[in-house]
């Protein structure tokens, strides 16, 4: 089974390259890291079947959260959700190193949430 963390390793891999392309894939990266993170450790805990596998269901992740009472593990991947849009569709927003950094932070932040929040809890 694919680990999503390694996502996370690619985009600091590619945060320390120096042109755009790369710092907006590793936006990227970083913010599917954590929805893949965010995903599993929901669908542990719905016991409808979710439908995950059409356009909206990003939204449907961090509107469970929620219904989960996982606020600040929702606004962040929400943010982190904003941030890789704009990386990925907005083509006159400038990505910088600075933008990147942040978005990594973000996601290790939420990482560190679900760590301590989501996985400790019994299922």
């Amino acid at each position: 089974m694919f680990d999503p963390l390694d996502f996370l390793k690619l985009a600091e891999e590619l945060s320390s390259k120096t042109d755009e392309a790369s710092w907006r894939t590793s936006i990227s990266r970083a913010y599917y890291s954590m929805f893949l993170l965010a995903r599993e450790e929901v669908k542990k805990r719905v016991s409808n079947n979710l439908d995950l596998k059409r356009a909206g269901s990003h939204q449907v992740i961090i509107n469970t959260l929620k219904e989960l009472k996982f606020y600040n593990i929702a606004d962040k991947l929400n943010g982190l959700r904003l941030m890789r849009v704009n990386a990925d569709y907005c083509l006159d927003i400038n990505i910088n190193h600075d933008s990147v950094n942040k978005a990594l932070q973000l996601a290790k932040n939420i990482y560190e949430l679900i760590q301590l929040h989501m996985k400790s809890d019994t299922v």
